[in-house]
């Protein structure tokens, strides 16, 4: 799968948007298909990979939980994004400055600053929803030409339930962020698989500027292969792969004690993985 950096949104114009009422989304947030998750059978994983295997079970259900959860937030901000979009009918645009950009706001205000429900447009961001002190907070959507987020705001930033897609591909990711990113327990779905777990910044050890937000634990359910354990990121050019695939990769893969399974759930490979090689294996981690 392919992970990208998160709530970077471009907008179109807030003054274009022509809808008074909440949209009604499809939930889950994605357009794609969960893939099936058979019981995996763990009688004979060895000690350590049992352990971890476990850990990852439980993080996944975690995750599940939480996508569940985050459906309630959508929904609320989804509510919010409508009621703003009536609020601005009858205001006055205001300049304020937020994320240090130069924003256009229209909405409900209080001593001159946006408070209550509201649109703002900065740069090719907007957000609609509820607003205090100049800043989006509570139920928000936000939303660029290529990506929708709708949750919960709190210190100017994703933090608490929600969810986002992309438009174009139907990847999303529904549960718990963390100053604007995937952070906590949560479901990402995309063409390859479905990854409940717990999501979280992976630091590449030889380059500890490269950050990625991805899973750390879980389990990935592919259409005949399911994978579970701690993950890491394979970072690379193309490889002979029929599940992770592209020109250049940012993967999560198996990291870590884990196991790997068929379609019905039965192991196939287990032990110590490093960067989803087998250790000892020679094979692409795939």
């Amino acid at each position: 799968m392919i992970h990208r950096a998160m709530l970077g949104f471009l907008a179109s114009p807030f003054l274009c948007l022509p809808a008074l009422a909440a949209e009604r989304i499809a939930l889950p947030f994605s357009k794609l298909p969960p893939f099936p998750a058979p019981e995996l059978k763990l009688e004979t994983l060895s000690p350590d990979v049992a352990a971890s295997v476990k850990t990852a079970l439980s993080d996944a259900a975690n995750g599940a939980r939480a996508a569940r959860l985050a459906e309630t937030a959508i929904r609320d901000a989804e509510e919010a994004a409508a009621k703003a979009r009536i609020a601005v009918q009858a205001a006055e645009p205001m300049d304020i400055a937020f994320d240090g950009w130069a924003c256009r706001y229209r909405g409900e205000m209080a001593r001159r600053r946006a408070e209550g429900f509201g649109v703002m447009t900065c740069g090719t961001t907007t957000y609609q929803g509820t607003f205090r002190n100049n800043a989006p907070e509570g139920p928000v959507r936000t939303e660029t030409a290529e990506t929708v987020f709708s949750g919960t705001y709190r210190d100017g930033k994703a933090n608490g339930l929600g969810g986002d897609t992309a438009k174009l591909q139907g990847d999303a990711y529904q549960g718990d962020y963390r100053d604007g990113a995937r952070s906590g327990f949560g479901v990402e779905r995309d063409k390859d698989g479905t990854y409940p777990g717990r999501f979280g910044i992976y630091v590449d050890p030889k380059d500890k500027s490269h950050r990625i937000t991805m899973a750390l634990s879980g389990r990935q359910d592919f259409p005949t292969a399911h994978w579970a354990g701690r993950f890491g990121a394979y970072l690379g050019p193309k490889i002979a792969c029929t599940i992770i695939k592209g020109a250049y990769l940012e993967g999560s893969v198996l990291d870590g004690y884990g196991a790997k399974f068929d379609a019905a759930g039965k192991p196939v490979e287990q032990g110590l993985y490093a960067t989803g090689l087998l250790k000892g294996a020679k094979t692409p981690p795939c």
